[in-house]
């Protein structure tokens, strides 16, 4: 930029998810591109509403209902750069109490959650709540319940760790280093299937930026820059990221190293097929104003990945 230009970005947690973000900002990548990049904490029910009034220039968007009836009422949200992947051998994810049931997990059908708490991002109008909802259709009796039937709730990541553990919740999404001490406490747990299909979401810019293609093209390429030198790989074996991740993420580095790392694509390629998928459970559950389904364009913009030479799939 040819002059310092401060841009605003929401994250739901300081998570290594984020990594491109917060390694851009802590290794001085923003910089190169004259942005002072200011990063909060926002939770995620509230990140869009932020974005639409100009609150934030940036939020880390999981797609959600919410988002989604904004996008069809002529938001201009739109993702431009991916997340990271989780893992193959990540144990974070959704899982479930079984203590919460009075039958064994590989027993359950689909009317044992019948009333049971679910806590997941979002809670019913989140991404990893459809992917959850299609594991369980999937259950005997899964077609004959309505997202309805349960009880959808959103707790901060440490509280729906702690939920999950004495049963409060039934059903849970854990993210790391959370799922350290479920994977320890011998009560639950992970529905891989359910928690693999969850799909990658992306960094996406708001109104604020519409008409500001160059501080969008100076943002995406200290995120590509990050990720290509940096995150891809394996980056945990770098000395100068073993010291940052866990500055910034606030655990010791021994915490840090327990968890298992995120995949940042070096194609830097986003995943938004749930963008048609989600929908289906949102419409069962009532939260979608609109009736014409969203495709995959209304959600993303991949010209800016594409002139730094990234070609995205349209």
């Amino acid at each position: 930029m040819a002059e310092p230009t401060t841009l605003k970005v929401g994250l739901q947690a300081k998570l290594e998810a984020f990594g491109s973000v917060l390694m851009a900002d802590y290794l001085g990548e923003f910089k190169k591109e004259n942005l002072n990049v200011e990063i909060s904490v926002v939770p995620p029910n509230e990140a869009t509403l932020l974005l639409e009034k100009q609150h934030l220039d940036v939020i880390a968007a999981g797609g959600n209902a919410g988002a989604y009836n904004l996008l069809a009422a002529g938001s201009s949200l739109r993702l431009v750069f991916p997340l990271a992947a989780r893992p193959e051998d990540s144990t974070a994810g959704i899982y479930i109490n079984e203590k919460a049931f009075d039958k064994p997990l590989q027993d359950l059908n689909a009317r044992d959650f019948v009333g049971k708490t679910v806590s997941i991002p979002y809670a019913a109008g989140g991404t990893g709540s459809a992917a959850f909802w299609s594991w369980l259709e999937k259950l005997p009796g899964g077609e004959g319940i309505s997202p309805k039937d349960l009880t959808w709730e959103q707790l901060d990541p440490p509280s729906t760790s702690v939920a999950l553990i004495n049963g409060a919740i039934a059903v849970g999404w854990i993210s790391p280093p959370n799922d350290v001490q479920i994977a320890s406490a011998n009560c639950c747990k992970l529905l891989d299937d359910a928690s693999k299909a969850v799909p990658v979401s992306g960094y996406g810019i708001g109104s604020s930026l519409k008409e500001r293609g160059d501080v969008t093209e100076a943002f995406v390429r200290a995120l590509a820059r990050t990720t290509r030198d940096h995150l891809t790989g394996d980056y945990r074996s770098k000395p100068d990221l073993a010291v940052a991740f866990p500055k910034v993420l606030g655990i010791q580095e021994s915490a840090w190293r327990q968890t298992a790392k995120v995949n940042y694509d070096p194609k830097m390629k986003m995943d938004i097929s749930h963008v048609i998928d989600s929908q289906k459970m949102w419409r069962e559950a009532g939260l979608l104003r609109y009736e014409k389904d969203l495709t995959s364009n209304d959600a993303y913009d991949p010209s800016f990945l594409e002139k730094l030479g990234y070609p995205q799939d349209h």
